[in-house]
C-alpha cells in the first residue's frame, strides 16, 4: 500500500514569455537558444520559466545537469505557488537531491501542492499519514487525502482507497465500496486491481462468491504478469476452483509468479 513514485511529466512551456524564431543550435537534442531564453525569463521572475529551467537542470539536458541549480530554480517557482514545482521540490527534499535530505520539509511541500489539488501530492500525503512519516499517524487523514487523489483518477490511490475500505482503516469497513474502487482502477486496465477483483469474487466479499468470475479476473491479471494474478490463478488450478484441477499448470504458474516477485501466500 502507498508505494512512492515520482512525477516525471514536463510542464507545458506555452506560458513562458520567450520569442524563439531564430535559427538555433542544438545540443543533446535540446534547443540551446530556447534554453537561454528560458533562463533569461526565469531570472526576470517568470514562474513558468523558473520551473522549466529547474527541470532542465534536473534531467532534461544531460550536459547541463546540476541538481543544486535544479533545486534552486524549482524552489523559486514553488515559492510562487507553482504546484508542479512544489511537488518536485518535495521529492527532492525527500531524496536529498540538490539539498539536504529532510522528510519534514518534503511533507511541507507535499501539503502545499496537495492543497492546490495536485493528485500525486495528495497521494504522497496520504502515504505519510498512513505510515506516520514526519506526521502523526492517522488512518482517517490518510483516507481523506487518498480519496481526494482517487477522485482525480490516480489509479494507485483508487487501489489503496479500496484497500482501506476492505480493511476498515480510516473508514468503516465496506467490502462493496472496496470492490467499487477496485473496479474504477480496472477501468484503467490496472493488473493489480484485476487480481483484487478476483480475490473479492473468490472469497465473496462485496459481491456474491463466484469462482468462475474469480478465475476470469485472475487470468486477466496473470496475462499482464501480475504476481497476485499468477499466484491466484495457480491456486485455482491447484484446488480446482472455477476450472478443472490441474496441478501441473498450478506449479507452472507458481513458478512464474516466483520469477516475477514474492508470492503473497
Amino acid at each position: 500500500m502507498f508505494l512512492v513514485f515520482e512525477q516525471t511529466e514536463v510542464h507545458n512551456l506555452s506560458k513562458v514569455n520567450c520569442n524563439i524564431f531564430k535559427e538555433v543550435v542544438i545540443m543533446d537534442g535540446y534547443d540551446i537558444e530556447k534554453f537561454e531564453s528560458i533562463k533569461k525569463a526565469a531570472e526576470q521572475g517568470d514562474v513558468e520559466a523558473q520551473y522549466s529551467l529547474g527541470k532542465s537542470y534536473y534531467k532534461d539536458i544531460p550536459s547541463y545537469y546540476d541538481d543544486i541549480e535544479a533545486f534552486r530554480w524549482l524552489e523559486k517557482a514553488a515559492n510562487q505557488d507553482h504546484v508542479d514545482a512544489q511537488f518536485q521540490v518535495g521529492i527532492m527534499c525527500f531524496r536529498g537531491t540538490g539539498t539536504r535530505q529532510d522528510e519534514a520539509r518534503a511533507v511541507n511541500w507535499y501539503k502545499k501542492a496537495a492543497n492546490q489539488g495536485h493528485a500525486n501530492a495528495q497521494y504522497f500525503l496520504a502515504d505519510r499519514f498512513y505510515n506516520g512519516i514526519a506526521l502523526e499517524q492517522s488512518y482517517i487523514k490518510a483516507f481523506e487525502w487518498c480519496q481526494k487523489a482517487a477522485n482525480q483518477n490516480l489509479v494507485e490511490a483508487q487501489i489503496d482507497l479500496g484497500d482501506m475500505y476492505k480493511d476498515g482503516k480510516g473508514v468503516e469497513q465496506d467490502y462493496a465500496k472496496a470492490f467499487e474502487w477496485y473496479q474504477k482502477a480496472v477501468d484503467f486496465d490496472d493488473p493489480k486491481a484485476k487480481a483484487l477483483i478476483a480475490e473479492m469474487y473468490c472469497h465473496g466479499k462485496g459481491v456474491e462468491q463466484d469462482y468462475t468470475k474469480a478465475f476470469e479476473w485472475y487470468q486477466k491479471a496473470a496475462n499482464q504478469a501480475d504476481v497476485n494474478g499468477l499466484a491466484g490463478l495457480g491456486w485455482m488450478y491447484y484446488n480446482g476452483k472455477g476450472v478443472s484441477r490441474n496441478r501441473t499448470e498450478a506449479f507452472r504458474l507458481y513458478t512464474k509468479a516466483v520469477d516475477v516477485g514474492e508470492i503473497p501466500f
